[in-house]
């Protein structure tokens, strides 16, 4: 398997202008990794009816578009217009809030058994 991101005379994107890479099995079992943890989180996360806001979306487009001076708005509306790009974008939101609820879940439920066990030393 190959992963090209473009050449070294034409980057195709900003940062990946290197040579294609062939893919090792460190590479294949870290990308089953990441997906298998993927979709753990999208499983926490459907059942906590976790969801990203239009405003967390907007601020994360607005924070993204300004790589890209003088062209903040052409990017905004290419986001607009590509539902891909958007999940790209709404995906790491989604998967820090979900460790968020499920940090402060188990904060609480920590909490609550810290404070059982000082009643029953009364």
């Amino acid at each position: 398997m190959h992963i090209s991101c473009g050449t070294r005379k034409t980057p195709r994107f900003r940062g990946h202008d290197h040579d294609e890479i062939e893919a090792t099995d460190e590479h294949n079992k870290l990308a089953e990794r990441r997906v298998r943890l993927g979709l753990l989180l999208a499983e926490l996360g459907q059942k906590a009816e976790v969801e990203v806001t239009d405003a967390e979306m907007t601020q994360a487009i607005m924070q993204q578009a300004r790589q890209y001076p003088g062209q903040e708005r052409q990017f905004f509306e290419f986001i607009q217009q590509n539902a891909q790009m958007q999940q790209q974008l709404r995906a790491p939101i989604f998967e820090d809030k979900v460790i968020d609820q499920h940090r402060r879940a188990g904060e609480s439920g920590r909490e609550r058994s810290l404070q059982g066990r000082s009643a029953s030393c009364r």
